[in-house]
């Protein structure tokens, strides 16, 4: 007659293929992490950029350029072309801070993180040292004052610069500074006296103080550049 097997092997053995098949059933290889080096991004036109580097990959569902404009901030980027070497990326002025970081994220690996500077794009770009027709620069907004007065006189002329907000995907343009150009001055004289904060979409009043002595007069007119800005796209939001 066979002996009996011992039963504490026997519980034994038994207790270290459970753990086997436990640790088979749940692991799962490390995913072996892709060197990704982002080394230059260079402004295309008005708000492309051009990421140049190496291990970039092809393009895929979830490879993507991240935006950081603030540590709250942080958007995923339009992308038109992506190679292992170069991507074609939309870096839009938010109407934020234009000093930003971007990184290249794929599912295997992140690339380091690279500081670029928005150019504003403020409009017109030349800037206007005499009065001008209405219409003559459709991205100029223009406003014109006449005192004449023959006793002389003084005042205040305001200036509502608000604009909307753009939406998601478009542009608009918002307040950037402000310029008083003369049409005729005698004896007289015209100064801003208060400015908008830059970038207002609800502006405070823009103020010009005048003035001008009897048998003078001053004719101005106040010239408004805007920087063109991008709307802010929720869907695109780094949770």
């Amino acid at each position: 007659m066979e002996p009996f097997p011992d039963s504490n092997n026997h519980r034994r053995w038994l207790a270290i293929g459970y753990c086997l098949l436990l640790f088979v059933s749940f692991y799962k290889p490390a995913v072996a992490q892709k060197i990704i080096i982002l080394d230059q991004a260079k402004s295309a036109t008005d708000y492309k950029v051009t990421l140049s580097g190496r291990g970039f990959g092809q393009q895929c569902r979830h490879c993507q350029v991240i935006i950081e404009y603030s540590p709250t901030q942080r958007f995923t980027a339009n992308t038109s072309a992506w190679s292992d070497r170069r991507i074609s990326a939309v870096v839009p002025d938010i109407n934020g801070s234009t000093n930003v970081k971007l990184t290249v994220q794929r599912p295997d690996g992140q690339s380091n993180t690279l500081r670029y500077v928005i150019p504003r794009i403020v409009v017109p770009v030349q800037e206007l040292r005499r009065p001008v027709r209405p219409g003559r620069h459709k991205d100029l907004r223009i406003y014109e004052f006449n005192h004449n007065v023959t006793i002389g006189g003084k005042g205040e002329d305001r200036i509502d610069a608000s604009s909307p907000p753009p939406a998601c995907g478009a542009t608009s343009s918002v307040f950037d500074h402000a310029r008083v150009v003369y049409a005729k001055r005698r004896f007289g004289e015209a100064q801003i006296a208060s400015l908008p904060e830059p970038g207002c979409t609800r502006c405070a009043p823009l103020k010009i103080r005048w003035y001008h002595e009897p048998t003078g007069r001053v004719r101005y007119q106040v010239h408004i550049y805007q920087r063109v800005v991008s709307g802010v796209c929720e869907a695109l939001r780094q949770r």
